[in-house]
């Protein structure tokens, strides 16, 4: 360590001179100069410390504020456009299906530019997920029915949107809130929400950037409560916790004040703070930033302590040395020793100076003396520095420049100032600033006295400006900036790929130049209004590029403002929303088109068709409407795949629409369905073009390979005759139609009265049938089948009964058309082939060998691809080998898709299961198929056997059929006999088995197993 010699003045030379008297006035004088000059430059660095906290707070709210407008003001030009635009249709749980495809994709193409959109959900009006962006796809079990913000759009109908606290969504795992739009019908009618979910982990990003200090706070609130969303230093406790109400934030809030700045003592921590609030314009939020005053006046506080403890020693060491002196001029020698304790205290300022002091050896560069600040600043004590070189504080990385900055010190005398980076002792680097001179101790050794500056804060705030230029230039909006005179200063690279303008080109100009025409005086009247008394605006105006093409774009402008509130700037951002619009007309066109064939879809025909029954009211005119369904179109979908059918449909479509006027309406409900309204039209007029349209669609429809058929079945309801309404017409054509369908189809009827019992009639049965299934209410009848050879019963039929709680049995010539056409043929064949297998087994068990199920198929069942598999489990679960089991399929239905039924069928045989063709002869055959059908037997309608021995055609066509099946290897069973010359005429043919009324009618289970014992006992 350097000796005190070093430091101290020189030591007086002689005794008993005497010091002249000092100047007391001048230097009183200037000590109180001195004292005032200190109090001065302290009271004024405190104020520029509070004035830089305060505008630092009110800079940062501004940056975070217009980021949060413009995230909010995207997911509202997000939330209006889909709100919009979705089809009626689109809200309808059972039409979703059908439309999901294209929906999520809009989703998806609004939310993939938008980096602070977590996702896009739309809800039915039950709370239940229609559609979602592909974030958030998977989650389709999402419902909101119980979340408060769904609950206040259905119930409010005059909320226009609706705000979430904060959460935390499965599907994405950060936090969020939502923005909810309600979706209405014309009449108001709640039909759902959709939402958008703000990824909050995007804005804690942001304010994790902030240089707020240690103890500074940042925060995002909502509502007129002031409900936390987000808060930098986090604090869970607080999360969508609401501003006590004598909290001075939220009553600045609830004076109107959309800008506030306050000093107080926060509730959560009682730290005092500079406060800067600011209130969105157009969205229930605000944000808070605050500057602890401890951390603002850190600096100050530390010069200011070092200053006053420098000052008094100070005016200590002059007070007590004017006091020696004042005692004794003569005592030179006791004046030399107040001078030399002078000298020590003097050196200690070195010590305490505020800013970083080292003395160091140029020969080796070790440390001789620091000052407290320099240990403060590197984290080591005196003792461990006096160890160390300042090459051992220096990073690698700067040897080049240390030894350049050594040479020039050699060669003047001093170096610096310049920059570099301490390690602390702690390992962390530490920005400083070093300059220094060549100092010569009196022992002639070389050392250098440096002062070390940390400008770590200025380098924070260097980045953090670096930051927010970062923003500027990689913003993906447009960003111009404008001085107070509307003159533009600065752009961003976003400006000129949208403009086409480059920054040299703009700088200096108004913004008007951007100007289209398209915009009128007054819209710019309104904007400078909105900017002098709110500080911002946005809106949609057109623009012109530089290459003259016009485009419609979103703008924001906001005002600037200084410490002293005085307007600096205005800062515009803006993104061409070309493509929003378009889409806004896409998803209009399919809210009011079939997006398959294009023509008007459900939502669009109602107000068209009210608008056309308007007219006719006012005019006395009439007009029909026609309700078309396709006959057997689903059979095509299920066998040629959907795409036919879909290509089948657009064909319907086109002929349709040449069948009728341009004035008529032509409109597509969904699936095979189609509306025709003709206007002004009698009851003839409407026949003819019912005609016309069963001769247009009667005609082949040529789709790819296939050459189609697709008949149809016309109900026509008349105005004002059948109804006056829309509803009534609808449901009357409908009703019309149905009835085209049970006359045998490919049809036209006009509604008539008894329609409508007819159909109340159907719709009672049909109620009471889809009762029936889940109650059971059927039972099984056993026919039993007789080898003709032994005269042994050898298999029975299972045939379905409905025992009806009020009509008794009802026949299956009843039911089972109703059950196919409702799908209720499913569950009821599947409890059919169950209860079939449970009966045969208690049989078998009770001793009826060789005793085979016979169990008719329906056409639903063999297009599931899963029937083979549930055939199995079936028997799996009763015990029963395959080979007991025969099931039979019609002529009709197996011919219907023959190759799809072969594969179907060949599993089947491969599991062991006997295969019958039931009512041979009565449907069209193609011999081709049937040969390669692997089944065992034929059965022989009963309406040729029936008249065998009377008519020579009968006759013909059993014999052929009997002689055709063996010789292809296939046994034939007969059905319908009852009567012993049908069954001496069978026996001739040589027929294998026989079954009907001769030998028995179909018996309940306990009537068919005491026929069963008595046929055994017979035969024994």
């Amino acid at each position: 360590m350097i000796t005190s010699q070093a430091t101290e003045p020189p030591a007086a030379t002689g005794t008993g001179q005497r010091v002249p008297k000092l100047p007391w006035l001048p230097l009183l004088a200037g000590l109180l100069a001195i004292a005032g000059l200190l109090g001065y430059l302290l009271w004024s660095e405190y104020r520029v410390a509070i004035r830089s906290a305060e505008t630092t707070s009110r800079n940062l709210s501004a940056i975070i504020a217009t980021r949060l407008e413009a995230t909010l003001r995207r997911s509202d030009a997000v939330l209006q456009g889909l709100a919009g635009g979705l089809p009626a249709t689109a809200l309808d749980p059972d039409q979703a299906a059908r439309q999901r495809r294209a929906i999520d994709a809009e989703l998806d193409t609004r939310a993939a530019h938008f980096p602070e959109l977590a996702g896009l959900r739309v809800f039915a009006a039950d709370g239940a997920l229609l559609y979602a962006s592909a974030r958030e796809r998977h989650k389709e079990t999402a419902h909101v029915e119980d979340r408060e913000f769904f609950r206040a759009l259905r119930d409010e109908p005059a909320l226009a949107r609706a705000y979430s606290d904060a959460f935390v969504p499965r599907s994405i795992g950060t936090r969020a809130f939502a923005v909810a739009y309600p979706l209405r019908d014309g009449r108001g009618g709640f039909r759902g929400i959709i939402v958008a979910l703000i990824d909050l982990e995007y804005f804690q990003a942001l304010l994790d950037r902030l240089d707020i200090g240690p103890r500074g706070l940042v925060s995002i609130r909502r509502g007129a409560e002031m409900r936390l969303l987000l808060r930098r230093p986090v604090l869970a406790s607080e999360l969508n916790r609401p501003l006590l109400p004598d909290n001075p934030i939220r009553r600045s809030v609830a004076a109107g004040d959309r800008e506030a700045l306050l000093r107080f003592a926060a509730q959560t921590d009682q730290i005092r703070r500079i406060f800067h609030t600011r209130t969105l314009a157009s969205h229930p939020f605000s944000v808070q930033v605050a500057i602890a005053e401890a951390d603002a006046l850190a600096d100050w506080h530390e010069r200011a302590s070092l200053i006053g403890m420098a000052s008094l020693l100070l005016f200590g060491l002059m007070a007590a040395t004017l006091w020696r002196l004042a005692r004794s001029e003569r005592r030179e020698a006791a004046m030399i020793a107040g001078l030399e304790a002078s000298a020590r205290r003097f050196r200690s300022l070195f010590h305490e100076a505020p800013m970083g002091h080292a003395l160091n050896r140029l020969a080796d560069g070790r440390f001789v003396e620091i000052n407290i600040a320099f240990a403060e600043m590197t984290g080591y004590g005196r003792a461990e520095l006096e160890r160390l070189s300042y090459w051992d504080l220096t990073p690698p990385k700067y040897a080049t420049e240390e030894a350049r900055q050594l040479e020039i010190l050699r060669r003047t005398g001093r170096y610096g100032p310049y920059e570099k980076e301490y390690l602390r002792k702690d390992g962390m680097p530490i920005d400083v600033r070093l300059s220094g001179t060549l100092y010569e101790g009196e022992d002639g050794e070389k050392l250098i006295l440096s002062v070390v500056e940390d400008i770590s804060g200025r380098k924070r705030a260097e980045a953090q400006l670096r930051l927010m230029a970062s923003i500027f230039e990689h913003s993906g909006e447009a960003i111009l900036i404008s001085d107070r005179d509307n003159r533009i200063v600065a752009v961003n690279p976003a400006f000129t790929r949208l403009t086409g303008y480059a920054a040299a080109e703009v700088i200096g100009r108004n913004p008007s130049l951007l100007a289209s025409g398209r915009t009128t005086p007054e819209e710019y009247a309104q904007m400078w209004r909105a900017l002098r008394e709110h500080g911002v605006w946005h809106g949609e105006v057109w623009d012109r590029r530089k290459d003259g093409g016009t485009y419609p774009k979103w703008l924001t402008i906001s005002t600037l403002k200084n410490a002293d509130g005085e307007l600096t700037h205005y800062i515009g951002s803006f993104t061409d929303i070309s493509e929003r619009k378009t889409a806004e007309e896409r998803i209009r066109h399919l809210a009011h088109h079939d997006p398959l064939t294009g023509l008007s879809n459900r939502f669009h025909l109602q107000g068209r068709l009210e608008q056309a029954l308007a007219t006719a009211r006012r005019d006395g005119r009439r007009l029909a409407v026609i309700f078309l369904d396709l006959d057997r179109f689903k059979i095509i979908n299920d066998t040629l795949g959907h795409q036919v059918g879909d290509y089948l449909l657009i064909a319907v479509a086109h002929r349709l629409r040449a069948c009728v006027r341009d004035s008529d309406i032509v409109a597509r409900l969904g699936g095979d369905e189609f509306v025709v309204v003709l206007t002004d039209v009698d009851g003839a007029t409407a026949r003819q073009v019912a005609d016309k349209i069963l001769r247009s669609l009667a005609n082949a429809h040529s789709v790819g390979t296939h050459r189609l058929h697709a008949t149809p079945s016309l109900g026509i309801a008349m105005f004002p005759a059948d109804g006056e309404n829309v509803e009534t017409l609808m449901k009357n054509a409908d009703t019309a139609m149905y009835h085209a369908k049970t006359t045998g189809r490919n049809n036209a009827q006009f509604f008539t009265a008894a329609m409508n019992e007819a159909a109340s009639a159907r719709l009672a049965l049909e109620t009471s049938l889809r009762r029936a299934v889940e109650r059971a209410e059927f039972e099984l009848h056993y026919q039993p089948q007789v080898e003709l050879a032994s005269g042994r019963v050898v298999g029975v039929e299972a045939l379905v009964r409905w025992r009806h709680p009020e009509r008794g049995l009802v026949s299956p010539l009843t039911f089972i058309p109703l059950a196919e056409e409702t799908g209720l043929i499913a569950p009821l064949g599947e409890w059919v082939l169950d209860q079939a297998l449970r009966q045969l087994a208690a049989w078998r068990a009770a001793g009826s060998d060789g005793l085979r199920m016979a169990v008719n198929l329906s056409a639903h069942q063999l297009r599931d691809p899963s029937f083979a598999a549930g055939v199995a489990a079936a028997l799996a679960r009763h015990r029963v080998p395959a080979e007991w089991l025969e099931l039979e399929i019609t002529e009709s239905v197996a011919m219907a898709d023959p190759r799809a039924t072969i594969e179907l069928l060949e599993e089947l045989r491969r599991m062991g299961v006997d295969l019958a063709i039931d009512d041979f002869g009565t449907g069209y055959s193609s011999l081709s198929y049937l040969k390669l059908l692997p089944i065992q037997r034929l059965k022989l309608d009963r309406s040729f056997v029936m008249d065998i021995e009377r008519d020579p055609n009968d006759a013909a066509i059993c014999s052929a059929t009997i002689a055709l099946a063996h010789s292809l290897g296939l046994g034939v069973v007969a059905e319908g006999v009852e009567t012993e010359a049908q069954r001496d005429y069978l026996a001739r043919l040589d027929c294998d088995i026989l079954q009907g009324y001769l030998f028995s009618r179909p018996l309940p289970a306990a009537e068919a197993e005491a026929f069963l014992r008595h046929a055994r006992r017979q035969i024994e």
